[in-house]
């Protein structure tokens, strides 16, 4: 008889999570964002990660740049197609611990359609007992670079006005449950 392995399952905090990006403007300018509204689970059986499984779910009509009127057009066909693309998707495929508390993360993520590759930078922040809540919490800081015309994040837009590269930057509270 196989022994089943008893795995650990964590879901996204969402309250305490926060899934941002930076792009340059017109190649001196940052402009930085965030999605509000997400979900997503990391489960493992392995003290390192190895065997871990993330997945992250976005809705990208949650999409916040703090201006109304770019978050409306940023919605549109010309980046996120939200419509008809109402879902960002991140899969992990691998984990590899790559020294002390940093892990290479690799999956894939769907944008628009588009499913690419994609290696998250991470870095396991630790573990705390929540002194209110009695629950057991965990932290990842992960960051990414990705090229926005690979999943034709405004496609129509030149890299003079519009960085060709998207930095991902993302804290994730998991809640073990």
């Amino acid at each position: 008889m196989v022994d089943q392995i008893k795995k650990t399952h964590w879901e996204i905090d969402k309250a305490h999570t926060n899934l941002s990006f930076t792009i340059s403007h017109f190649m001196i300018a940052k402009v930085k964002g965030s999605f509000k509204d997400f979900a997503g689970s990391f489960t493992y059986a392995e003290d390192d990660f190895s065997d871990g499984s993330l997945e992250i779910v976005i809705k990208a009509d949650s999409i916040d740049t703090n201006d109304a009127n770019r978050d409306g057009h940023l919605k549109t066909p010309d980046f996120f197609d939200v419509a008809t693309h109402p879902e960002i998707r991140f899969q992990s495929s691998s984990i590899e611990k790559v020294g002390g508390k940093e892990y290479t993360i690799k999956g894939n993520l769907s944008v628009n359609g588009i499913e690419k590759p994609i290696v998250l930078e991470a870095t396991y922040e630790g573990e705390f007992e929540h002194p209110v809540y009695k629950s057991t919490i965990a932290v990842f800081n992960a960051t990414a670079l990705i090229e926005r015309m690979a999943f034709d994040i405004g496609k129509n837009y030149p890299a003079a006005a519009l960085g060709e590269k998207v930095s991902l930057v993302s804290t994730l509270e998991l809640v073990k449950k």
